[in-house]
């Protein structure tokens, strides 16, 4: 089983708090994975029917001890357990149930305050981030899942909520949506076409949901479309994202399709412009080159701007291999 990455660390927002959570050792270190578990030699062993159960949890807080909010590193890890523990994310399993998933977690969080990382503050904004993987046993394998996922919540001005409540609330949010996410790869990662659609169709779980969008787009799976687009304008960011990364894999040019990914490009989360951008240069054909083409100059965002103009650039590039005799 391979070891738990030292902190991923991709997000911007994190990496950009004065260099906090950082992928420092010591005792804040990143659990290491659970020891392998040896596979029975029997053909085709799969889990039992229903939500995945978890057993041994190894958790860690990688925020450097020197920069960590007094009182806050104790109540991270609970919170964190607690999310794995949630029946919408696994099924609590001895530690030494063979037949169980095994985890492992990090959670990293700061305070910022102007830009900078501070112990405490009157206002600013929390920032939480959870790295996870399970383990699960499928067929004569071991499966790897893996997540990433960040929050941050505004505190004091206004509402008066504190510092503490804030980082709290960015911590189990972070967790919450981890341990969902890592619920819907183990659920979705080996369902069936019919499972997925099933899924996509009358699934409520936002995890299962985005792990089927993605499944769906790479498997190239075009029955998937209309529910495809519907999932664009999910509630949950992460389910609207892969959705429009999978409507880019299918390269369906239907005008709802082209509607869908333009809608995404609307909002504060700038995440869903990006990946519906791109979307729109892999699939191609005038419409798609009539948005671009507007999204190039029109765009509030600089850096989005130049990705909506290398996306018409690879539109039009398409589009003049197609007319070569």
């Amino acid at each position: 089983m391979p070891p738990v990455r030292r902190a991923l660390l991709t997000s911007a927002a994190l990496i950009a708090a004065a260099g906090l959570l950082t992928t420092s050792c010591g005792k804040g270190a990143p659990p290491k994975a659970p020891a392998e578990t040896a596979v029975p030699a029997v053909a085709a062993w799969r889990p039992p029917a229903g939500p995945p159960r978890l057993g041994e949890l190894k958790l860690g807080d990688i925020t450097p001890e020197g920069a960590r909010p007094d009182g806050v590193s104790e109540a991270a890890l609970a919170a964190v357990r607690a999310a794995f523990r949630d029946p919408e994310a696994f099924v609590a399993a001895p530690d030494d149930d063979e037949g169980a998933c095994k985890g492992a977690a990090a959670v990293a969080y700061a305070i910022m305050k102007n830009g900078r990382a501070v112990k405490e503050a009157d206002a600013g904004e929390a920032r939480a981030m959870v790295e996870a993987e399970v383990f699960c046993r499928w067929e004569d394998e071991i499966d790897a899942y893996r997540i990433t996922t960040q929050a941050a919540e505004r505190f004091g001005g206004v509402d008066a909520a504190s510092w503490r409540v804030g980082l709290d609330a960015a911590i189990a949010a972070a967790a919450t949506r981890a341990a969902r996410s890592l619920h819907g790869q183990v659920r979705m990662r080996h369902a069936s076409d019919a499972e997925l659609l099933q899924a996509l169709a009358t699934s409520a779980h936002d995890g299962v949901l985005a792990e089927a969008c993605a499944e769906a787009g790479e498997r190239h799976l075009t029955r998937a479309i209309d529910a495809l687009v519907r999932h664009t304008a999910h509630a949950s960011d992460l389910v609207g994202v892969r959705a429009g990364a999978a409507l880019g894999l299918l390269r369906d040019d239907r005008e709802e399709v082209i509607r869908a990914l333009v809608k995404m490009t609307n909002g504060p989360n700038r995440e869903k412009h990006l990946v519906a951008i791109n979307a729109l240069g892999d699939i191609g054909g005038d419409a798609a080159a009539r948005y671009l083409d507007n999204l190039s100059v029109s765009h509030p965002s600089a850096p989005l701007r130049e990705l909506a103009r290398e996306a018409l650039r690879r539109v039009r590039r398409a589009a003049e291999g197609d007319a070569t005799p």
